[in-house]
């Protein structure tokens, strides 16, 4: 059994209670929101009062959104600030099988997201992808994939290379 597998069913029996699930749902927002603000702010070299002016909010209601706990954003702020990191917005009813997805894996589903030029950016040389168990056996094996559309860049690759790797290694 993977270790990914074995979080999703801990998780998925810690909500066995309505109570449970909707306390779930609030604390993904409380948790993640806050801190995928401040990751977004701090990988594009902004200051609060920079991404409040580019939001047209003011730097103390920035700090606000990046504190953890708070849970009372409006689809207006979440708007201003998908703007102001030139990001798109994604609110929707999801199932619980998504979430928990989400959340036991938080390698692959990362805070930062790409700006829209960066997001549709080609590399322009092939990209070679070494596989290693770090083992003498099974050898390395390389994959080149050619000139290849990585939208997502780093952060929509690597959720491909691992599924290349258990593909070749199991």
């Amino acid at each position: 059994m993977s270790t990914d597998t074995t979080k999703q069913e801990q998780l998925l029996s810690s909500l066995s209670s309505k109570e449970a699930r909707k306390a779930f749902v609030a604390s993904r927002i409380r948790i993640r929101l806050p801190a995928q603000i401040r990751e977004l702010r701090l990988t594009r070299g902004l200051s609060q009062a920079e991404l409040g002016k580019r939001a047209g909010m003011k730097q103390s209601a920035i700090s606000r959104c990046e504190g953890m706990g708070y849970d009372q954003f409006t689809i207006s702020t979440l708007k201003a600030l998908a703007g102001a990191f030139d990001v798109g917005l994604k609110v929707e009813f999801v199932s619980f099988s998504e979430l928990v997805e989400n959340a036991s894996n938080p390698e692959i589903y990362h805070l930062d997201v790409p700006s829209f030029d960066l997001d549709f950016q080609r590399w322009p040389e092939p990209v070679t992808i070494v596989l290693t168990t770090g083992a003498p056996s099974p050898p390395s094996r390389t994959y080149e994939t050619g000139r290849t559309d990585f939208r997502g860049g780093v952060a929509a690759v690597i959720p491909r290379i691992k599924k290349l790797s258990e593909a070749v290694y199991g």
